[in-house]
C-alpha cells in the first residue's frame, strides 16, 4: 500500500514539472529582450507582385528613398512587429496597431509579434492591407472592412495551420509564408526579405604613456545594431569601456604593448580592434613596476691627459680631456690648478706650478650614474748643493 502510494506521489511531482516546464520555458523566451531588428528586401505575391518592407531599399532600382519616403517593418526588442510595407498595388499594409482581428485556421488574433529565442523567432498574428478598410486607407485608420472592396478585407496572416514566418541565424527560413487571402495570396517572406543581423562598427586609435605612469588614454568611437546587450571592453585588462550602442570620440586606459578591444552582443565577438600604448621617447615598460620606467643613457667615452707626463719642481703641465658622446648631466676636472666643472665639450687646462706628484680627474655624471678616468704627474725635485 505504501508502495503504491510512492508511486502516486512521484508520477504527480512529474506531472507537475513538466507542466511548470511547459508553461516557464515559453514564458521566458518571451520575456527574452531581443535586438531592434529591420526588415529590408521584398516580399513577393503572384497575386500582387513585390512588397517592399523597407525605404531602405524601396527604390525602382534597390536604392534608398527614406529622404522622400520613410517606411519600414522592423521587430522591436518587446517582440512586437510594427511599421509599414509598400505594394505599387495595394498600397501600405500596416503592422502593429490593428484591432478587430479575424480568427480561426490556427491564427492568432492579436497584432503581429515574434516568440522563441533570438535568433530563431516564429511570426505569429496580423497585418493588413490599408486599402481593405474603411476610412483613412492610407494608414488603417478605421477597422471597418471598405466598401469600395467587396469580399476582401485586407488581412495578412504571419502564421496558421500548416504555414509561419520563421528566422534564424542565416535570416528568413527558407520557406516562411504569409497568407493575404483570395485578393492577395501566399506571399513569400524568405526568399527577398533579409533580417538584419548583429553588427558592430568600432575605430580608435592608441596613445603615449608618459614616463612614470603605467596607461594613457586611447580614443574610441563604435555603433552597434541589431544587438540586445552591446558592449566594448578592453581584451588586454578585461575592463568594459561602455555598454551605449553609439558612442562617439570617447577616452578610455590602454596599458602599454598591444591591446585587443572587442565590441561584443553579450559575449558574443562582431567586431575586434587593436591598438597600442607606447611607452615615452627615451623611457620602457616595467613589468615588476607596472609603469613607463627612464632607460639610462649610454655613459660618454671619457679620457685625460697629460703634457708633459714628467716635469721638474715649479714647472707647469698641460690637462687635456675629450669626452664623446655625452647623452645627459655633464663633467668636470679636478686637480691642482685645473679645476672646471659643467663641462661638455673636449677641452684642456694649465695645472699650478707643481712641486710634487699630482694627480687629475676626469668624471661625468648623468642618468647613467658616474664615470671617472684619471691621470698623474711625476715630478723631478730640483737637486741640491751640498
Amino acid at each position: 500500500m505504501l508502495r503504491n502510494y510512492s508511486i502516486q506521489i512521484a508520477t504527480l511531482l512529474l506531472v507537475l514539472f513538466v507542466t511548470a516546464a511547459a508553461i516557464i520555458i515559453p514564458l521566458l523566451a518571451r520575456a527574452q529582450t531581443i535586438p531592434v531588428t529591420d526588415l529590408t528586401g521584398y516580399a513577393w505575391s503572384e497575386n500582387i507582385g513585390w512588397i517592399s518592407m523597407s525605404c531602405k531599399d524601396g527604390g525602382s532600382s534597390g536604392q534608398d528613398i527614406c529622404g522622400t519616403r520613410n517606411y519600414g517593418v522592423k521587430i522591436n526588442a518587446d517582440r512586437t512587429v510594427t511599421g509599414y510595407a509598400w505594394s505599387e498595388h495595394i498600397g501600405w499594409i500596416r503592422f502593429g496597431g490593428l484591432s478587430s482581428f479575424p480568427s480561426g485556421g490556427g491564427t492568432t488574433a492579436a497584432n503581429a509579434t515574434v516568440s522563441g529565442t533570438y535568433p530563431n523567432l516564429t511570426f505569429s498574428g496580423w497585418a493588413r492591407a490599408c486599402a481593405g478598410t474603411v476610412g483613412s486607407p492610407t494608414y488603417c485608420g478605421n477597422m471597418d472592412n471598405s466598401t469600395a472592396a467587396p469580399g476582401w478585407d485586407g488581412w495578412i496572416s504571419l502564421g496558421g495551420t500548416g504555414y509561419s514566418v520563421r528566422t534564424n541565424t542565416a535570416g528568413m527560413v527558407s520557406g516562411s509564408w504569409a497568407w493575404g487571402s483570395t485578393v492577395v495570396g501566399w506571399i513569400d517572406m524568405s526568399t527577398f526579405v533579409n533580417v538584419g543581423t548583429p553588427t558592430a562598427a568600432l575605430t580608435g586609435s592608441g596613445c603615449t604613456i608618459p614616463i612614470g605612469e603605467g596607461t594613457c588614454d586611447g580614443t574610441f568611437s563604435w555603433s552597434f545594431t541589431n544587438v540586445t546587450t552591446p558592449n566594448v571592453r578592453n581584451a588586454a585588462t578585461n575592463v568594459t569601456y561602455g555598454t551605449n550602442p553609439t558612442v562617439t570620440s570617447a577616452t578610455h586606459p590602454i596599458r602599454a604593448g598591444v591591446n585587443l578591444i572587442e565590441a561584443r552582443d553579450g559575449s558574443a565577438v562582431l567586431r575586434t580592434l587593436t591598438v597600442t600604448g607606447l611607452c615615452a621617447s627615451g623611457s620602457a615598460y616595467n613589468a615588476g613596476s607596472g609603469i613607463c620606467e627612464l632607460i639610462p643613457a649610454l655613459p660618454p667615452t671619457i679620457a685625460i691627459a697629460i703634457t708633459p707626463s714628467i716635469v721638474r719642481s715649479g714647472e707647469r703641465a698641460t690637462i687635456n680631456w675629450t669626452i664623446n658622446g655625452l647623452a645627459d648631466g655633464s663633467c668636470e676636472v679636478s686637480g691642482p690648478g685645473a679645476d672646471q666643472t659643467n663641462l661638455t665639450t673636449t677641452g684642456s687646462a694649465l695645472s699650478v706650478p707643481l712641486t710634487n706628484y699630482s694627480q687629475f680627474t676626469l668624471s661625468c655624471t648623468g642618468s647613467y650614474g658616474t664615470v671617472t678616468t684619471t691621470s698623474a704627474v711625476e715630478v723631478i725635485p730640483v737637486a741640491q748643493e751640498v
